[in-house]
């Protein structure tokens, strides 16, 4: 997996190849696949952290909530 500068890297290249493209539809698959690649890297800067919810629901399948009937 490419690391953050990698993406960002990536953008800034499609976003030049956009900019000299005299295409209208290839400048707008460039730039949304710019844009792809500074949202992934923005997403791989944010610490992680458990999200309470996808656990409540992980015990709820899992049958470990209070509610679960045996």
């Amino acid at each position: 997996m490419l690391t953050s500068k990698e993406y960002l890297q990536r953008a800034e290249e499609c976003s030049q190849l956009a900019n000299a493209s005299s295409d209208v539809y290839v400048k707008k698959a460039l730039t949304e696949l710019a844009s792809e690649f500074k949202a992934t890297a923005k997403d791989l800067e944010q610490p992680r952290t458990w999200n309470s919810a996808t656990n409540a629901d992980e015990e709820q399948i899992m049958g470990r909530t209070e509610n679960a009937t045996a």
